[in-house]
């Protein structure tokens, strides 16, 4: 009586004598794969009652493997933890979110599985940037939502000559044009940003410039609050006596009270401004 494994390797032979039993051998194990375990269930048919040369051959339970595939945000928090059978798909969990970003897929495929998998939540920035000379082309600037498709972002700039782009889901809107410094630096309609443009150019004579971008129709607005102005003190006809460049909230200095010639009718003394 021979005992063979799956195989067809020798586990035992046996001489046994007509009518008598064989002694079967210790259960043998079967290495698994990726795709399955083996389970020893026992011999293909009875051993007992030998009438003739035998052979017996070991059989196996057949298990499919199960592999943990795990779904992970950008940070690495677990948003999903599945079993998943060899060869079958993981179910897609629902798209996270990421404030700033819009969720664009997973990093890797998940519909045949063979093996446990790490499976990361990819996204794209879609924060809008105002990037320019003013802050070294940082992308620290981000302009806020206003909840309408505008984004608002609030600069103090000194006096000078300034250049700048838009960057918003990693493309750059520029214009080749200037915007000149007034209290409304552009068309009530916007300043058009285009996609691949240079750097727009923007004169400044201080103070706070609002920039608002719509990212559907791609237009900026920029508005200026000065924080200086001119202060221009004058005499009864019109003569200039000083001109002074004064902070926004501080006070003026004025000139020598001025005085004016009299004539025949009258005489006049300086009262005030």
């Amino acid at each position: 009586v021979t005992f063979k494994d799956y195989d067809g390797e020798i586990l035992k032979t046996e001489v046994v004598m007509k009518g008598e039993s064989a002694t079967a051998p210790e259960d043998p194990t079967r290495e698994g794969n990726a795709q399955y375990t083996y389970t020893f269930s026992g011999w293909d048919k009875s051993f007992t009652n030998i009438q003739a040369d035998t052979v017996v051959t070991a059989t196996y339970k057949e298990t499919v493997n199960k592999y943990t595939v795990t779904f992970v945000d950008y940070n690495g928090t677990v948003i999903d933890t599945q079993n998943v059978a060899y060869g079958t798909a993981a179910n897609t969990p629902a798209a996270p979110t990421r404030d700033g970003y819009e969720f664009t897929g997973w990093d890797t495929d998940f519909s045949n599985i063979t093996g446990n998998l790490t499976v990361t939540a990819q996204y794209r920035d879609v924060q809008v940037y105002l990037l320019g000379s003013f802050n070294s082309w940082a992308t620290d600037t981000v302009m806020k939502a206003n909840g309408d498709g505008t984004y608002t972002v609030a600069l103090h700039m000194e006096p000078g000559t300034s250049v700048f782009k838009i960057l918003h889901k990693d493309i750059w809107y520029g214009n080749y044009g200037t915007i000149e410094n007034t209290t409304t630096t552009t068309s009530d309609i916007g300043w058009e940003m285009i996609d691949g443009a240079g750097d727009c150019t923007l004169n400044t004579t201080g103070g706070t410039y609002t920039f608002t971008f719509n990212t559907s129709t791609r237009m900026l607005v920029v508005l200026h609050e000065p924080d200086r102005f001119n202060v221009t003190f004058k005499d009864y006809d019109g003569e200039i006596l000083k001109t002074e460049v004064v902070m926004k909230g501080e006070s003026a200095t004025a000139p020598t009270a001025p005085t004016r010639e009299g004539n025949a009718q009258y005489s006049y003394t300086f009262n005030g401004w």
